[in-house]
């Protein structure tokens, strides 16, 4: 196997399901550095798992934190332990970061606006441990969620050209945000309440995506989107 053409080898790992990557692993230490780099280029995040990826990367000869490009975080019905999550900040090549959660019971589950407060910390060090991080996704099952609270999670990454949200309301609070916006490159909403293009349309310079997917919305009310539509 070591006389194998590296070529060779990747497009073989490559065309490996996640199954099939854990018994090329076994195959040889090359095979085993390759397959693991794919394996772990993907990371999800909750907080039953947490604790157990904690101790795989610990106890790793791999730079495990190293290979991952995208990294999902689950926020909510249960809270993320932020000791340990702050283990998983060395990412280097991170990429993109999609944060999850349900708010099944409001008043009763941990709250989804507390943990993105929360989360804001290590955002900014995964921002500055990684400046490949261009993607936020949002998807966040919520009835009620404070525009303020999702532009203070995505100001934490200036380096962010795409962001996705999806599943929430947002309210407009008063004073509207006063945050200034990455120079974002492509935005998707979906199931959001135009209040978010409200406010987007108070800010001193207009944002010029070079690509944009809008609706549908909870609002009835889509004069805000029409406008931006007309504007850009």
């Amino acid at each position: 196997m070591n006389d194998l053409p590296q070529e060779l080898v990747d497009r073989v790992i490559d065309l490996c399901d996640d199954k099939e990557m854990s018994v090329c692993g076994l195959v040889c230490r090359r095979w085993a550095r390759r397959s693991r780099g794919r394996l772990f280029t993907a990371l999800t995040v909750h907080a039953q798992s947490l604790p157990h990826i904690v101790d795989i990367v610990d106890t790793s000869s791999f730079p495990i934190l190293s290979f991952v490009r995208e990294l999902t975080l689950t926020v909510v019905p249960a809270l993320l332990d932020d000791a340990l999550l702050a283990r998983l900040h060395p990412c280097p090549n991170l990429r993109t970061i999609r944060i999850t959660g349900t708010e099944r019971h409001v008043g009763i589950d941990p709250s989804i606006t507390t943990e993105l407060d929360a989360l804001q910390p290590h955002l900014r060090s995964w921002a500055v441990d990684s400046s490949s991080i261009t993607r936020l996704d949002l998807v966040l099952s919520t009835p009620k969620i404070s525009l303020q609270t999702v532009m203070n999670a995505v100001s934490c990454l200036p380096g962010l050209s795409e962001l996705h949200m999806e599943g929430f309301a947002t309210h407009q609070p008063s004073p509207p945000p006063s945050i200034r916006l990455a120079p974002l490159r492509a935005l998707f909403v979906r199931s959001c309440d135009p209040v978010f293009f409200s406010w987007v349309l108070t800010l001193p310079s207009v944002l010029l995506f070079h690509h944009l997917t809008v609706g549908p919305f909870m609002s009835p009310s889509e004069k805000s989107v029409e406008l931006y539509g007309m504007i850009c």
